[in-house]
């Protein structure tokens, strides 16, 4: 990619990422964002994304890893999609505001397993009703470790609205 395109599409990052609601956004969409606002552009996401990961004013977050309590397929079983994010570091959250944002989407995926769950259950579908009754299970040992994270053990319950 030439240089003056890459300066375009770093402004064009810039600004959507001060621009948009949540400050947190997929790659894909900013992807997108970018090759609509520039369709000639041979901009690639493999190639953005290196571009991300060194530019000072922008934090990439990844995905679940490996390992984690609750995994990106058994997210993906339960329609919850989860990829790599983008954030303005200027934007980045106080640790209260972190743990408020965790507890909510918590709680959403939460509501999401227990529908997909009610739905595998309608459907008698009983392996995958398994997988997600373990997943939802594994909710708790997630907000442990969120709790972990911020450095306030315990304070993230499931009360919390």
């Amino acid at each position: 990619m030439p240089e003056g395109s890459l300066e375009r599409v770093e402004q064009r990052c810039l600004m959507y990422l001060r621009q948009v609601k949540n400050p947190l956004v997929p790659l894909q969409n900013l992807v997108d964002y970018c090759r609509r606002e520039e369709p000639d552009s041979p901009i690639q996401e493999n190639v953005l994304l290196v571009f991300l990961r060194n530019h000072a004013d922008i934090e990439v977050i990844d995905g679940p890893l490996p390992g984690e309590p609750i995994d990106s397929e058994t997210l993906a079983d339960a329609g919850i999609v989860m990829g790599i994010r983008v954030i303005l570091k200027e934007r980045l959250p106080s640790r209260r505001e972190m743990e408020a944002i965790f507890v909510a989407q918590v709680q959403s995926m939460q509501q999401q397993l227990a529908q997909a769950l009610s739905d595998a259950h309608d459907a008698g579908n009983e392996e995958r009703a398994a997988k997600l009754r373990d997943a939802l299970q594994r909710t708790d040992a997630m907000r442990e470790r969120i709790a972990d994270v911020l450095g306030r053990k315990g304070t993230i319950d499931n009360d919390e609205e």
